[in-house]
């Protein structure tokens, strides 16, 4: 994938990635504040419900189960919380992963949608250090390089950067090419949805087919 310098991309990049941090907490202040607390009772509750959310998407529980399993967490926060304080209700529960953990039971599913949300990550990230290196590439090829010279490097690990002089002494065009910038998206969301579990999943459900046959 070829990457052509433009100072309207970074910033563009920047934005996205300060307006995706914005809506994502938002997302999850709303989804997650339970009725009835306030102040820091309610950024406990809300910490306290996300990592349960996670928990059980890291374990496997699927959407449809997952979400009646966090409305009723949350309901029953807000019931206990006015009875005997939040910060006591959150002490017997114990911890989230453990909760999570108890739900699933012998569960096992990939997590796609945070398999999907660390891979716009790491997209963002990747693009935001291609555009780096390609600006120090930039900045050298014009303090070395003559007017009217047309230059290829090639960098490590399959990066190649490109570059034209103009005649004014500054730079006409540069270009970087790397696979990196998809592999390692790509490479963070398979780790990121543990796509594994497919198959493990499936070897689960044939022995436990055949134990029960037999």
């Amino acid at each position: 994938m070829t990457i052509n310098l433009d100072p309207h991309l970074t910033t563009f990049l920047l934005m996205y990635l300060l307006i995706f941090t914005v809506a994502m907490t938002s997302s999850q202040v709303i989804k997650h504040r339970v009725a009835g607390t306030r102040g820091a009772d309610r950024l406990r509750a809300i910490w306290y419900v996300s990592r349960y959310d996670a928990a059980l998407e890291y374990v496997g529980v699927p959407a449809r189960l997952r979400v009646p399993q966090v409305k009723e967490l949350r309901s029953n926060l807000a019931d206990a919380a006015s009875r005997e304080g939040l910060s006591h209700v959150i002490a017997r529960l114990g911890r989230p992963n453990l909760l999570a953990h108890g739900v699933a039971g012998t569960m096992v599913r990939p997590r796609w949608s945070r398999g999907a949300l660390v891979g716009v990550v790491a997209l963002a990230a990747t693009a935001a250090a291609h555009i780096l290196a390609l600006s120090s590439f930039a900045a050298a090829f014009e303090s070395l390089a003559s007017p009217g010279a047309v230059v290829s490097v090639g960098g490590p690990a399959w990066v190649t950067f490109d570059g034209t002089m103009g005649q004014a002494g500054h730079a006409a065009a540069v270009s970087m090419t790397s696979p990196w910038l998809w592999i390692l998206p790509l490479l963070a969301f398979l780790l990121s949805a543990r796509v594994w579990r497919l198959f493990t999943a499936r070897s689960a459900r044939r022995a436990s087919a055949d134990s029960v046959s037999e």
